[in-house]
């Protein structure tokens, strides 16, 4: 009995092939199966069985279901290649496998290439299961490679593939906090370096790395230290310094409206009764209203803003909560008006500062 084929039923015809008397197509594939299944090897098939093993069911060899034709051949590749490997026995049965059922040298090398490729690609991911590639481990490749009979450029491309996208993965991992350190760094570039993976990066990507860099070092390293043209109290470092539009919340009228229903009922011609009153109904909301434009200054003291229309100095121990927008940082306080301080880019920078600072200070 030749493996991996097994003997199969024959389909049964629909009614409509019933009614003409003939059988399914398919059924002589079937027929070819189970005469490669009864065989003790393939080369035992000749072919002059598999065309008279078709011509029950008006199977043309040559032009009929070739994709059925693929999978029988398919089928004893996998099982060839089970070993990640060919010996020339297995060459020569499959050459002769290709005549039986009558597939082009074009179609085979196809199907070869896709199934030691996919072999190839399987164990090239179990090698670098651990993400570390061995001497060992690199030439086993090499030689697998070989046994396949598969092409040095289509090996290479594979397992360039298949590192890139360990490389890729690693780095997502390490940067999925927001955050890059230099340890993390490190053991990336090793990686990349372990692989032969090149690591470039666009602009964008740079600069996305670059604000996590500056994120860890703000949370983990130490503060910035900024030089300003003011006078600061003993002792008093600034970290941060920009210019910004200082807002607070207001309540402001915009309309007035009628008051009561809108509803109205017509009297006479021309004079309507409105179901409402005349009364003056005031709407107001809640905005951020602009109340001077300076320059903020955060020291590991106090936040001081130097506006064109007066100071303002808020210590530290009295900021309840800091929250970081993309134009700009909300303070709140323990009491009084909550400002917003509205300027871009650097506003989660000043958050991050600021929390930092109101940390160290209690």
């Amino acid at each position: 009995m030749t493996a991996p084929y097994v003997d199969k039923s024959l389909e049964r015809p629909s009614f409509f092939l019933r009614l003409l008397g003939k059988q399914p197509k398919r059924n002589g594939l079937i027929a070819i199966n189970n005469l490669l299944a009864a065989a003790e090897n393939i080369e035992d098939v000749s072919v002059e069985q598999v065309e008279h093993a078709a011509v029950p069911y008006r199977l043309r060899i040559q032009r009929d279901l070739k994709q059925e034709r693929e999978d029988l051949f398919r089928e004893f590749l996998q099982h060839c290649i089970a070993d990640h490997r060919f010996d020339p026995v297995e060459i020569d049965r499959l050459g002769h496998l290709r005549r039986l059922v009558r597939l082009s040298e074009d179609d085979v090398a196809r199907i070869q290439r896709d199934a030691t490729s996919s072999a190839y690609e399987g164990q090239v991911g179990k090698v670098l299961e651990d993400r570390n590639l061995t001497d060992e481990e690199e030439a086993f490749l090499v030689q697998l490679g070989e046994d396949l009979r598969l092409p040095t450029e289509i090996s290479e491309s594979i397992f360039a593939s298949k590192a890139q996208e360990i490389v890729q993965r690693a780095l997502h991992e390490a940067t999925s906090d927001q955050r890059l350190s230099p340890s993390e760094e490190t053991e990336f570039q090793a990686l990349a370096k372990n692989l032969g993976v090149e690591v470039t990066h666009d602009d964008e990507t740079h600069r996305v790395l670059e604000r996590m860099r500056l994120y860890w070092r703000l949370e983990e390293g130490d503060l910035p230290v900024v030089d300003v043209d003011i006078k600061l109290q003993r002792s008093e470092t600034c970290h941060f310094t920009a210019d910004v539009d200082w807002l607070e919340h207001r309540k402001v009228t915009r309309r007035y409206n009628y008051s009561g229903p809108t509803a109205r009922i017509r009297i006479v011609k021309g004079v309507y009764w409105r179901l409402g009153s005349m009364a003056i109904k005031p709407t107001s909301e809640d905005v951020l209203q602009h109340i001077d434009s300076g320059t903020i200054y955060v020291t590991n003291k106090r936040v001081l803003f130097r506006g064109e229309r007066g100071n303002k100095s808020l210590r530290l121990n009295r900021i309840i909560d800091v929250e970081a927008y993309r134009n700009g940082v909300q303070i709140e306080k323990d009491r009084g008006k909550n400002p917003f301080l509205q300027f871009e880019p650097g506003a989660d920078v000043m958050g991050m500062i600021l929390e930092r600072a109101i940390d160290e200070s209690v």
